[in-house]
């Protein structure tokens, strides 16, 4: 498996529809090799990380250069102070 997880600040207050619009925008890739996903909040600084697993490389690179990302990504940049980070990994162990 393998981890993409993105880091932005939101914009204080837009927690809510942002958690929103991502659930929405992320149930389309749930038949495309998305594992599975959390989007988490420090509602203090309102620091936002977004960690979804995808069950091969090759799905997590064809999310990463579907126009249905590039279109979702803008349409959660609304609710960005800053510009979206990008990393990606390789799931090593886990847990439950």
């Amino acid at each position: 498996m393998y981890a993409r997880v993105a880091t932005a600040t939101l914009k204080p207050g837009t927690s809510d529809p942002a958690g929103k619009k991502w659930t929405e925008y992320m149930e389309m890739f749930k038949d495309k090799g998305l594992h599975g996903g959390y989007l988490v909040v420090d509602s203090s600084s309102w620091k936002m990380i977004s960690i979804t697993i995808w069950e091969t490389r090759e799905a997590e690179d064809n999310y990463a250069t579907s126009p249905e990302q590039t279109k979702g990504r803008a349409a959660m940049s609304q609710f960005f102070a800053e510009p979206l980070s990008v990393s990606r990994y390789e799931v090593i162990a886990k847990v439950g």
